[in-house]
Parts: structure tokens; sequence; C-alpha cells
């Protein structure tokens, strides 16, 4: 909807041209000697006036004057006129009271009132360059219609500065609203109301109070220090239509914009900082856009709670004390394109949510991890830039998300998952001090990622999990596994720590892994496991094997410094590998009923085979046999 401040004063000043053009249209004037009752006299009994003045004829100050405006008329006033409703330094009563339609009121200064204007049921009404301080309220509003209130100054009084009430078509601009003790704009039950341009600061409570109105613009305001929210917008049965923009908001002690039970409402273009609690809170509310927003220096950048279908676009998102984004309990969320910097928090956490999309934005310089979750399921993660964030890129907990297509660099660690079924592919993740992936739980995937410079590569504890087709670079381990039935498979390991792959479990398989690495290739604890279709170049040991029933079949191992293939268990089966060049055993068997069968060996520099144990059966070995000992049993 589009809110328009001069339409509505177009539409005014014709309701009033209309209404009081007549062939007996007059107006009058009065002076500081008239007292309230003469004044009330001439309003009452006066059949043809449609104006009245009040003029400064003795300094312009007229006491204790309280009228009915029972008719439609255009009061103004002499510059420095003021009334003034102090009796025995106790405010009293109401300087004007309007009960009819197209009534205008301007100039004045108004104070030491209960109330200095108050109107209900009228319509077509306009308040203008007044200046109402010092009163118990300023300017009250009650079931009124196209009403203006424009370039008035409202300060210091005892509660609302401007309080409208079940009214529609109103637009409060450019007006000056300080040190009011309650809001200095309360607007409740209303309709089509226009927020703009006002200077608001200093107030006890809110700044601006909504509560249960729709099709609401507040715009292009300054809100600033005041004693609770700057903005506030609450509703039971959700505010439509309300659209807060381009307004700057700042070191208020509440949040800057609090949004509580609402729908289709967008937050755009706003500068929010410095207030005590969080920049932008929106709780129980659906189908907002919150969009191109500075928000800095508040305790969490942006809140959302309990709701759905929020769209975050674009916004900046800077130095927050806690979190940049704090997503609980919500479902739907988009987050594209924002960001998120130097948050001494997280950059953003996810708790309790689903269903939400994180893509493109800017994570970086964050004293937490750029993204965290915990109980999450069902989010995509995908396509987002996290740099230099101090704990972890990415630390999520819960089932069935997706972290895709991600570029994390210099973090201490790179991607935390804990839960099922998630996906972590495609990602780039690089300069990382501890590991690159840490993944917790059982049945999820790591495909087709790229970890360069990291300390150390994967590590896993869980089951039925799945590591494909990723290209890992290493200071220390490549992959580290605890737990059964995982699937490592297709990887390009380059380790310059102790193992290229390390694993404790049992129903593991590793196949089609290339493995370069200083120490061990692969070293296994665990039964049933199968190791196959590996290249293997080590400076240690190729494949290093303790447990039982074991397969390692199909491993090319080239140059080890010390074995080719080393087992201490039972049962274990090696068969078609290839080994050439190790410094010391090509097989070293520790252990009964071992099958060896199907191998290429060559050029080892000690034995090529050594059995320790019983029952251990050789076959079909082909042996490239060098000056040594090409079989031993002990």
């Amino acid at each position: 909807m589009n809110f328009n401040k001069k339409f509505l004063l177009i539409i005014f000043l014709i309701a009033v041209f209309y209404s009081l053009s007549s062939a007996s249209a007059a107006s009058y004037s009065v002076t500081e000697n008239w007292d309230s009752i003469m004044i009330q006299d001439l309003l009452d009994n006066t059949g043809d006036i449609t104006s009245l003045h009040f003029k400064d004829t003795l300094g312009g100050l007229y006491n204790n004057i309280m009228l009915t405006i029972d008719k439609s008329i255009n009061i103004t006033c002499d510059v420095g006129v003021v009334l003034n409703g102090f009796y025995e330094d106790e405010r009293w009563g109401g300087a004007f009271d309007i009960l009819v339609d197209n009534v205008s009121i301007s100039g004045f200064t108004i104070t030491g009132y209960n109330q200095a204007i108050s109107f209900s049921g009228a319509n077509n009404i306009g308040i203008f360059n007044n200046n109402i301080s010092d009163n118990n309220r300023g300017i009250s509003v009650e079931f009124g219609e196209n009403v203006s209130i424009a370039n008035n100054t409202v300060n210091d009084n005892e509660f609302s500065g401007i309080d409208i009430d079940s009214s529609r078509n109103i637009n409060v601009s450019n007006n000056i609203l300080e040190k009011n003790s309650g809001s200095s704009i309360s607007v409740q039950s209303s309709d089509s109301v226009n927020l703009e341009k006002n200077y608001v600061k200093n107030n006890l409570n809110d700044g601006i109070y909504l509560i249960e109105s729709n099709n609401a613009n507040i715009s292009d305001n300054v809100i600033e220090e005041n004693g609770g929210n700057g903005i506030s917008l609450e509703s039971i049965d959700y505010s439509n239509n309300v659209n807060i923009n381009n307004n700057v908001v700042k070191k208020n002690k509440g949040h800057g914009i609090n949004v509580d039970g609402s729908s289709k409402f967008s937050i755009c273009n706003n500068t929010v900082e410095e207030n005590n609690e969080d920049g932008i809170s929106v709780v129980y509310c659906e189908n907002i856009d919150i969009k191109n927003n500075n928000v800095s220096k508040n305790n969490n950048g942006i809140s959302i709670y309990s709701s759905e279908k929020i769209n975050l676009n674009d916004n900046n998102v800077k130095n927050n004390s806690q979190n940049g984004l704090y997503i609980d309990s919500s479902e739907k969320v988009t987050v594209d394109n924002n960001v998120i910097d130097g948050n001494r928090g997280d950059g953003i956490t996810i708790d309790y949510s689903f269903n939400s999309l994180f893509t493109y934005n800017n994570i970086k310089n964050n004293l937490g991890s750029g993204t965290s979750g915990i109980y999450s399921d069902y989010n995509n993660i995908t396509k987002n830039t996290l740099t230099n964030n101090k704990e972890t890129g990415m630390n999520f907990e819960g089932d069935n998300n997706a972290f895709k297509n991600n570029i994390i660099s210099n973090s201490n660690i790179g991607i935390i998952s804990s839960g099922m079924s998630n996906l972590i592919y495609n990602n780039t993740i690089k300069n990382i001090k501890n590991h690159g992936i840490m993944l917790y739980d059982d049945s999820n995937s790591i495909n087709n990622n790229i970890l360069t410079n990291c300390n150390m590569g994967v590590y896993l504890d869980g089951s039925r999990n799945k590591i494909m087709n990723n290209k890992i670079t290493t200071k220390s381990d490549g992959v580290s596994i605890k737990g059964d039935s995982n699937t490592v498979s297709n990887n390009n390991i380059n380790s310059k720590g102790n193992y290229g792959i390390k694993a404790v479990g049992s129903k593991n398989t590793f196949s089609k892994n290339t493995i370069t690495s200083l120490k061990y290739g692969i070293n296994l604890k665990g039964n049933k496991n199968k190791i196959m279709s590996s290249t293997i170049k080590s400076k240690y040991t190729g494949v290093s094997v303790k447990g039982n029933s074991n397969l390692i079949s199909g491993i090319k191992s080239n140059k080890n410094k010390k074995h080719g293939i080393e087992i201490r268990g039972n049962k274990n089966t090696i068969k078609k590998n290839t080994l050439l060049k190790s410094v010391c055993h090509a097989i070293l068997i520790n252990g009964n009923s071992n099958k060896i069968t199907h191998n290429t060996i060559s050029k080892n520099k000690k034995h090529e085979i050594i059995f320790k144990g019983k029952k251990n059966v050789f076959k079909k070995t082909k042996l490239i046999i060098n000056s040594h000992y090409y079989l031993l049993y002990n």
C-alpha cells in the first residue's frame, strides 16, 4: 500500500474547503483578555464562524483555556501564543476537545494540560505546527479518520506524546517528539497509518509503538535513545502489511526494531545500531522481508523466534556483541546475500529450526563459528563464503541438512556436523588449524570436497557414512574413522602426518583411494573390513591392519620405507595386491589362518613375505626375486 503524506493532506484540505465554504463564512479573533468561557461562548453562539485566531497583544499568554470544538473550524494563532493549563501547579483539563469533523489547529504552544489536544469520532482533522510540552498527554486520537498530525514538537509529556486508537487513514509526519514518559507515538487497533520523517528521541518507553494495527508505513524516522524499543509492533491475531523502511534506529535501551505477532510486512533499508538488545527482533511472525538493513553494535544483530517464511536478504550485519543472526524455533527462513562480519558470537546461529535456506552469504571475522546450530533439520547451507571465523566455519547438530558448495577458510575447524543423513558436498575448505571436517553420527555423506592446507582432514565417529571423491591435503592425518560399516572411496589423500587413513571399527570399506603419507597409508584396527583397489605411497608402511577377517585386495603400494602390508590378526585375506620396492618386507603376517594369494611382489630390500603364526596359506603369488629370502616362516 502506498502511504503518501501529501495525498492525505490534499484530501484533508479539500474536505475542509468544501465543508467550510459558504456565503456566511467568517473569521473571528480573540486576545489575551478573553477567558475560556468567553471564547467558548463565541464558538457556540456565532453561527457563521469558520476561523478563530488567537492574537498576541499582551505577550501571547492565555491561561486555562479549555475549549470544546463542536463545529467545523480552523483555529490559528500569532507566533508566540501560549495556552497555559497549569492551575496551582497542577495540570488541568484539555486545551482542545474536538467533537466534529473538519477541524484544524495550528501554531500554538500548549502546556500544563491533562490533555493538550484530543478528539473522538471526528474525521478530517489537522494538527499542524504546534509545540505541545509538559502536559500529561499530548495529542490523543480515537475513532478518527483522515487525520494529519504534522510539523509539531511534542516534548516532556507525562504519558504518550501522540496516541492513536481505533482510527483510519492517519498521517503523522515531520514531528519532533522528545522526553515523553510513555511511548513517543502509540498506535492501537488502527488501519492505514503513515508515520514518516519524525524525530523521536529520549522517550521513557518505546519510540514508536503499534499494536493490533494494519497497513502501516513507518519510514524515514530518526529514533534514538529511547528507554524501550526503538520501534515496537505487537499483535495477538497478526498485524498485516506493515512497512518499516529507511529509519535510523540507534542507542535505544530495548531492541532497535521489535515485531511480535505480525505477517506480510517488510523491514528494509534501515540503519539499526548500538541498541542494548537485538537490532531487529521478530517473534511469532510469517511472510516477512528483512532487506538492505545496516545492523551493527547491538546484542544479536537480527533475531528470529518461532516464525516462518522469513526472508533476510542483502543485510549488512556487523560488530554485534553476540551473534550476527540468531534463528530459533523457526522454519522456511531464507538467508541470502548478507554480509555478516565481526560479531562477537557466531555469524549465524540456527537452533530448533527447519526447512531453511542459507545462500551466497559472506560470513567473516566472527569470534564464534561462521554458522552454528542445534536440533535443526532439513536446512540447506549452500554457496556461502566463510572466512576468518575463529572457532568453526560451520558447526551444526541436526538431521537431513545439506552443506554444499561453500568456501571455508582460516578457522580452527572447517565443518562440524552431528546428526544423521546430512550431506557435505563440494565444499572448498582451506587453511584450517585443526580438522577440515568432523562428522558425528550415522548415515551421512562427505562427497566431492576439496580440503587444502588443513592440519587434519576428516574425522568421522559413526556408522554407515560415506566419504567419497574428496581431495584432501593435510599437515597431519588425512582421514580418521571410528565406527562401523562406513565407505571411504575414490578419495585423493595427501597427508604429511602419520596416517593417510586411520580407522577403528568393523565392516568398513576403503576402496579406490589414492594415498600419499609420511608414515602409514592406511592404519586399521577392527574386523571384517575391506581395503580394496587403492594406490598407496607411504614412507613407512602402506597398509597396517590389526584385526580379524579383513580383506586387503587390489592395493598398489610402492617405495614404502618399511612394509607394504602389515597384518596382526587372524583369518585375513591378502590378495591381488602389487607391492613394490619396500625397504623391509612386502608382507608381514603375525597371526593365524591368514590367506595370501595372487599378489605381485618385487624388489624389496629384505624379506618379501614373513609369516609369524599358524595355518597361514600362501599361494599363487608372483615373486620377482631379489638376492634375498622371498619367504620366511616363524
